[in-house]
């Protein structure tokens, strides 16, 4: 499997960081990915309730019933915040959190003027959960804003969403790429019902013959070459 960016106007911003990460900072990917293993199960679909005691049960201790009956994510100001002992520091905002969420302390603003991140999450539940790692290092250990493109109108995949709603999406393909080298920032993109326009900067885990693959693409300059993820996708006699 592969770990694959789009290009941007300025190519160090794709090329020189991200494979910078994966090099360096494997032992916070690990921590990640443990807390991740076991919250992920509590935070995957949306539970109606009528007590708090019935959200403990569903999402964890940390969850509540809200005022609309439904349980509420207790991640949403971010997994090392309520899982990690001693970390202090909640997540950068993003632009699908509300216009106040700073002020009503959900996040925080970030510190520098970083365009915003947005991941493809596919439609399986080993590329979200790949999706989920790297929003938690971006939003939380780096202070970038990211989001996940779940590639179809309606559903969510951010690990944040307040009701801890999960959508599988579609599979990804070439579009979400031609799309961030078209608008450079995803935010631009056509979200609307009518004329929805997949649009992704990071696809976190892919499987050869994908359509992200092409070698048009990269000769094009839309993405770059892929980076491999050095896991073991299949494994046959």
């Amino acid at each position: 499997m592969s770990f694959l960016t789009s290009r941007r106007s300025n190519p160090p911003t794709s090329h020189d960081w991200l494979p910078m990460i994966s090099r360096k900072t494997f032992p916070w990917l690990l921590l990640i990915g443990l807390l991740l293993f076991t919250t992920s199960a509590q935070a995957s679909s949306t539970s109606t309730c009528t007590t708090d005691e019935e959200c403990h049960a569903s999402q964890g201790e940390l969850s509540t019933c809200g005022s609309d009956g439904v349980c509420t994510n207790p991640y949403e100001s971010g997994c090392l915040y309520q899982r990690l002992p001693g970390w202090t520091k909640k997540r950068v905002c993003n632009s699908e959190d509300p216009e106040d969420a700073a002020e009503r302390g959900i996040c925080v603003e970030p510190a520098f003027d970083y365009l915003e991140v947005r991941s493809t999450s596919g439609n399986w539940e080993s590329s979200t959960f790949n999706a989920w790692l790297m929003q938690i290092l971006f939003s939380e250990m780096l202070g970038v804003p990211t989001t996940i493109e779940a590639a179809a109108v309606g559903d969510k995949k951010s690990f944040y969403e307040p009701h801890g709603a999960f959508g599988y999406g579609q599979s990804d393909t070439g579009v979400c790429f031609e799309n961030a080298h078209k608008y450079k920032d995803c935010r631009l993109a056509d979200k609307s019902e009518e004329g929805y326009e997949n649009c992704a900067n990071i696809c976190p885990e892919l499987w050869s013959g994908s359509a992200l693959l092409e070698p048009e693409a990269i000769q094009n300059r839309i993405t770059e070459p892929p980076e491999a993820l050095g896991v073991l996708a299949r494994e046959t006699l």
